[in-house]
């Protein structure tokens, strides 16, 4: 995010000062005590005043990668030693180490991760913030805005989505992936693969049913079902431990200067699911190095 502009105030030239000046023999002192902007010193915590929201970056979409977006509403500069996200409706991770500094009505985005979420009871994300430890030492307690509120609320409930489809099955991609060519165009040919937990029939799932509803590439790559794969939707019948999605990783064929170099999410590659008395959920899938790698150089012939 932008950092707020350092607001610079002419200083105003006081009765008492320009006396100091005149009488150089005498000796003149100011009866006010210097503020912590006057001489430099850090606000402390009775000073500090901070304006707190919650955002992710696009490039973060689908990690647990956050930021706090703090501004400094303080009349002085301000230190931030560290940082660490304060929710009911996660699990609590160490503070992020930041040695930041604000300057007045500065904006700087400190970025962290989030843990686990807690997906029992209601309105779990209420009375949300930030714990920040300031210089000296002392803890501020900052509370969300209404719109960082509703972010962490969407990161919630996406996150207990997630955790619902998980129970059923996790998603990967297969270990093996070769060129192919479909219609004339070039692809990578591998698969999905759906598999239950290990503990499926402890968690109670083993009879639940997944649904395979669609794909959905990134602006650099294609996602689909392969020619031999079934019609979708496909799903993942009850007390079945794996199922395998035939299908193609390509390129979307955008080879303009301005999709390959400015492309932020090219490996965030999306799979819609539906679990028994649930809604549609995406699921975000990440390829490893090695199938990064072999898109890359898939793109690269597309597009030389």
């Amino acid at each position: 995010m932008l950092a707020g502009a350092l607001l610079v105030r002419a200083r105003v030239i006081r009765p008492l000062a320009v006396a100091c000046a005149l009488l150089a023999a005498v000796s003149c002192t100011a009866s006010q005590t210097p503020t912590p902007s006057a001489t430099g010193q850090p606000a402390t915590r009775d000073q500090a005043r901070f304006d707190a929201t919650l955002v992710q970056q696009r490039p973060d979409e689908g990690t647990r990668r956050i930021a706090a977006e703090l501004t400094n509403r303080g009349s002085s500069s301000v230190t931030v030693e560290s940082v660490a996200l304060d929710s009911p409706g996660f699990q609590p991770l160490p503070a992020t180490s930041k040695d930041t500094t604000f300057a007045v009505n500065q904006t700087i985005d400190l970025t962290m991760q989030y843990g686990e979420p807690r997906c029992t009871g209601s309105a779990a994300n209420r009375a949300a913030g930030f714990t920040v430890v300031l210089a000296d030492g002392s803890r501020l307690k900052l509370p969300l805005d209404r719109a960082g509120q509703a972010w962490l609320d969407r990161l919630h409930d996406d996150e207990c989505a997630l955790k619902r489809v998980t129970d059923i099955a996790s998603l990967s991609f297969g270990a093996d992936f070769s060129r192919v060519v479909v219609d004339g165009e070039r692809y990578l040919h591998g698969e999905l693969l759906v598999r239950r937990p290990a503990d499926a029939d402890a968690r109670g799932t083993r009879r639940d049913t997944l649904v395979i509803d669609s794909f959905a590439g990134s602006v650099l790559l294609h996602l689909g079902a392969a020619p031999d794969a079934p019609r979708l939707p496909v799903e993942l019948a009850p007390g079945s431990d794996v199922l395998r999605v035939p299908i193609l990783i390509g390129s979307s064929n955008r080879c303009d200067s301005h999709a390959l170099g400015g492309s932020t999410q090219t490996f965030l590659l999306s799979v819609y699911v539906r679990t028994p008395g649930g809604g549609e959920h995406r699921v975000i899938m990440v390829p490893d190095h090695a199938l990064q790698v072999k898109t890359l150089a898939l793109i690269h012939d597309i597009c030389r």
